[in-house]
């Protein structure tokens, strides 16, 4: 009998993935970086963690 492990961790990595976007969004709003690229850098992060969560650990 198999036990499924790592469920609770990858709903935490699916739910994590807004997380860069919308901080990349807040430091560009707030500081003298431009929006466009604190944006832009959030999005690659999140890109990452997609590609973590499809590839490295697939549920």
């Amino acid at each position: 009998m198999e036990t499924e492990t790592g469920g609770e961790g990858y709903d935490l990595l699916l739910a994590g993935i807004p997380a860069p976007v919308a901080g990349g969004a807040l430091v560009g709003l707030y500081s003298s970086i431009p929006f466009l690229l604190s944006f832009a850098v959030g999005g690659v992060v999140a890109l990452g963690l997609v590609g973590m969560a499809m590839f490295l650990f697939p549920p």
